[in-house]
Parts: structure tokens; C-alpha cells; sequence
């Protein structure tokens, strides 16, 4: 995955400019970039129960939310931090007819998540408006998840999962920028990590639009953790579509 952003990259700038190097402020800068990221969920615990939550139930039962990147940068070095939180609710009546009677069951599901990566970046290529940045950090998670399945028949009120963990993962990835089209280009993220976890990625990609104060910028993005058997958890997998603005000061 790394290789691959590199290689895109690399292809974009001619070899005779890769060499040259437009970063030459020193000027401090300030980052600050809102944006809302809307994915679909799925998880799977460790006694076999699989949850999922589509792009639209998650749109309909985000309860709260807060999500965004703020850092800075001096010349070939920058400092990010991405905080992501989603409170998410859901309760769903339904019934089943059988031969005898109708048994009514409702399923509950509450998610909450904290995802928080700081990382620190260096400029290994920079022309023009193309850019390609290595970076080191770490990625924080944190998910809480209650899901319930209740019947007329068993009025049974325990959970099927229930638990909550907390995970620090060292990550080295790369991010880039390839431009396009005068003020059009397309952005490349990717990171792969371990540590509390198995293994845990990250994959992004969009297009951006730079207007005079800002930049426009809409893609998808995928994020992925594979748990060891200590964690409630067996995995969890993020993935939907995500629009952001991005200020630079």
C-alpha cells in the first residue's frame, strides 16, 4: 500500500524536477481542517456475534460527533493530529409469525468511538503543488459496544456484546499530493501499524479544489484493526465516503 502511493507520486513528477525542492519557508503555518466522514460499520466479537451498521443507519442514528485535523508546519516538517468521536444508537422493532404466534423482538445497538492519530510528517518531495510526505505517529481507539436482542417470548435483557478497550498503535505511512489540473488535485493517504492490536490501516483517497481561503476536498476513506484475543473484540472495520475544508493560516 505504501509502495504503491510512492509510486503514484513518483510517476506524477518527471524525474529532471524530482530533484528540486520548492519548500523553502520557514514561515510557521497553521493547519485546521473540519470535516464529516460518514462510514459504515462492521465488527465481529470474540464469541462469533457480527455487527454492521450501513452508511445510511449510521446517518440516521449519530446521535454526536466530532471530527477534524488541526496541526502545523515549518519548512519540511509538520505535525497533525486527526481526532474522530461518534456516539451511535439503534433500536429496531420487529416481528416474526410463526405457525402458533407473532413474537416481537427488538434489537438494540449503542457504538461509541474514539479514533485520535498524531503524527509527525517530513516533505521527501515537493514540486509545484505535487508533495509527498513520510510520517510516523500513533493511533488511539477506543470503542464501546452494547448490542441486545430482546423477545416477548424470553424478556431476556442481556447483552449479546458489551464491553470497551483501549488501543495504542505505532504507525508509518505516507501522504500525498498529486496535482491534476490548475487548482484540481487528487489527495493519497496510507498508514499500517501494530501494537495493542494485531495489525491496524488506513487507505484514503479523493479530490481536491483549491479555492482562494480554502481547500474543497471529498473522497473515501477506509480504516481497519485486527484485535488480539485478550480484546471483546475480533475486529472492526470502518469505510464511507468523507468531505472536508481545509484552512491553511
Amino acid at each position: 500500500m505504501l509502495a504503491t502511493l510512492s509510486l503514484l507520486v513518483n510517476l506524477a513528477l518527471p524525474a529532471s524536477l524530482m530533484a528540486k525542492d520548492t519548500v523553502k519557508s520557514d514561515q510557521l503555518q497553521l493547519l485546521i481542517e473540519p470535516y464529516l466522514w460518514v462510514p459504515g460499520i462492521n465488527t465481529t466479537a470474540q464469541n462469533g456475534v457480527d455487527v454492521s451498521i450501513d452508511i445510511d443507519t449510521a446517518i440516521s442514528d449519530l446521535k454526536f460527533a466530532i471530527m477534524g485535523v488541526v496541526g502545523v508546519q515549518k519548512g519540511k516538517w509538520s505535525f497533525m493530529i486527526d481526532t474522530f468521536y461518534a456516539d451511535l444508537q439503534d433500536t429496531k422493532d420487529s416481528s416474526i409469525s410463526g405457525i402458533k404466534r407473532t413474537t416481537d423482538i427488538q434489537a438494540e445497538v449503542k457504538l461509541k468511538a474514539w479514533i485520535v492519530t498524531p503524527v509527525i510528517g517530513y516533505t521527501l518531495i515537493g514540486y509545484d503543488k505535487n508533495k509527498l510526505d513520510i510520517i510516523a505517529g500513533a493511533r488511539y481507539l477506543k470503542p464501546e459496544l452494547f448490542a441486545s436482542v430482546n423477545s416477548d417470548r424470553t424478556q431476556s435483557h442481556d447483552p449479546v456484546i458489551s464491553g470497551s478497550n483501549e488501543y495504542w498503535d505505532g504507525i508509518v505511512g505516507l501522504k500525498g499530493e498529486i496535482a491534476l489540473y490548475d487548482q484540481l488535485y487528487m489527495p493519497l493517504y496510507m498508514d499500517i501499524g501494530t501494537g495493542d492490536s494485531d495489525y491496524t490501516l488506513q487507505a484514503a483517497g479523493g479530490l481536491g479544489y483549491r479555492f482562494g481561503p480554502c481547500d474543497v476536498v471529498a473522497g473515501y476513506r477506509y480504516m481497519s484493526w485486527d484485535f488480539k484475543d485478550s480484546s471483546f473484540l475480533k475486529d472492526l472495520n470502518l469505510s464511507g465516503p468523507y468531505l472536508g475544508v481545509k484552512f491553511v493560516f
